[in-house]
């Protein structure tokens, strides 16, 4: 059992065998195993902060170590019997862990919030330049600003009577 290939196409040295193994097969459903994992800890631990990628970079990079160790195509064999293709993903494994270790002792919890916030007519200003004549919103500008550690340089627009 196993993918047949056509002996046209068979890797040189292996023209012999019939069937071969579907490592984009095997990595396609490791990486859908992938996804659970990470659905199912961010759920339980609510991880944030970066930590979801980490534990990604590690899953992904242990399946490729794996699914890599079994192909046939060229690679550069430069460290002994591991193939670079390993070496590269057992160094994406590596820093996965590494980065999730670090993200844990150092960026605990997760955000307070991962949505994006609509930027007001002031906070979109480049320093030095003039805001836009219109309010950013809807509601009416009053006299007083609403932050006192920012500077208004416009003088209040006459009230009508």
């Amino acid at each position: 059992m196993g993918l047949e290939i056509d002996p046209a196409h068979r890797v040189k040295g292996f023209e012999q065998y019939a069937t071969f193994h579907p490592t984009f097969a095997y990595e396609s459903l490791w990486n859908l195993l992938v996804a659970g994992i990470l659905l199912w800890a961010d759920r339980k631990y609510t991880l944030g902060r970066g930590k979801v990628f980490a534990l990604y970079l590690a899953l992904y990079g242990f399946g490729r170590f794996f699914t890599e160790g079994i192909r046939l195509d060229y690679s550069y064999d430069t460290f002994g019997p591991i193939r670079f293709n390993q070496f590269v993903a057992g160094l994406i494994c590596l820093a996965g862990v590494a980065l999730l270790v670090w993200l844990v002792k150092f960026r605990p919890g997760r955000e307070p919030s991962v949505e994006l916030r609509p930027v007001t007519a002031e906070q979109a200003t480049p320093e030095g330049e003039d805001a836009p004549d219109e309010p950013a919103s809807d509601e009416p500008e009053s006299d007083t600003p609403q932050d006192p550690d920012v500077a208004h340089d416009q003088e209040a627009p006459p009230q009508q009577p």
